[in-house]
């Protein structure tokens, strides 16, 4: 047997070993397509993440976009029913007092008081955590704003109803007992029995229900006229609802005229700008 030559016994302490075994070299070729592979991987995992990502946040703000437009519709129908509450009980206060000025027309003001049985739907006000999308926008601020003070004016006007609707009451118990007593009392004698500080009570609280129901149903048109027009500039003219209309026999000058203490009340005070 041939001894190894000096170049060879070289070579053979040069190769690298693992275990006694020489290493074997990936060749460039695979280790190219090992790195497309990785980065195919981690090109197709962003890829993933960024669609997914995505398509949730379309989701999110389709979904978002849906309940504000719910919201603000919802809004715009609790402006309508609160406008048909008005409607509905100023036609019952001027109809009551109709009634009692054409029994007695030359009688003061105080005998044109008479109890009105309706109810105000406590929950018929906005839901302002859900309308916080109008805040985005300065039209939106302002169409806000004027719900806070169309819902105040709501709100106002059964308190002064259960106010004056009491007092009401209580007057009618107290001429009652004053005609079970005398039957043929004068209208100077009622007053003397009833007081004065009941006939002043019910009359400033009539001049309170009589003023709102003259003064107020423009507050609640201008509000739903702002919120409408915010509506269709947020959402399109799709979002846009016709307008409220009040049906002939409820309108305001349909209504039986007031006795002119009354008229003179109301005229005499300054009107809102709004």
């Amino acid at each position: 047997m041939n001894a190894p030559t000096e170049k060879e016994h070289s070579q053979t302490q040069r190769a690298p070993t693992l275990g006694g075994a020489p290493l074997q070299r990936v060749p460039e070729s695979q280790s190219d397509h090992f790195w497309s592979d990785i980065t195919k991987t981690l090109f197709g995992s962003f890829a993933g993440a960024g669609l997914a990502f995505l398509s949730n946040w379309w989701f999110q703000r389709r979904s978002q976009i849906r309940d504000n437009l719910a919201a603000g519709c919802r809004a715009l129908f609790t402006i309508r029913s609160q406008l048909d509450d008005l409607a509905n009980y100023r036609y019952g206060i001027r109809s009551g007092i109709s009634v009692m000025y054409q029994a007695n027309p030359g009688a003061p003001e105080w005998m044109f008081v008479k109890p009105v049985g309706f109810n105000f739907n406590e929950s018929n006000v906005f839901d302002f955590k859900s309308l916080a999308f109008l805040l985005s926008t300065p039209t939106g601020r302002a169409a806000f704003e004027r719900l806070q003070f169309t819902e105040r004016t709501y709100l106002d006007l059964m308190a002064r109803h259960s106010d004056f609707n009491n007092s009401a009451q209580e007057l009618q118990r107290a001429v009652s007992t004053v005609f079970r007593e005398n039957g043929n009392a004068t209208v100077e004698a009622m007053r003397g029995n009833l007081g004065p500080e009941l006939i002043a009570r019910v009359c400033d609280h009539q001049r309170a229900v009589v003023l709102r129901v003259d003064r107020d149903e423009q507050r609640y048109r201008n509000a739903f006229n702002l919120l409408n027009d915010v509506m269709s500039e947020m959402f399109g003219s799709k979002a846009k609802m016709s307008q409220v209309i009040i049906p002939e026999k409820f309108e305001q000058a349909n209504l039986p005229a007031l006795p002119t203490s009354l008229r003179d009340y109301v005229d005499s005070v300054p009107k809102d700008s709004d």
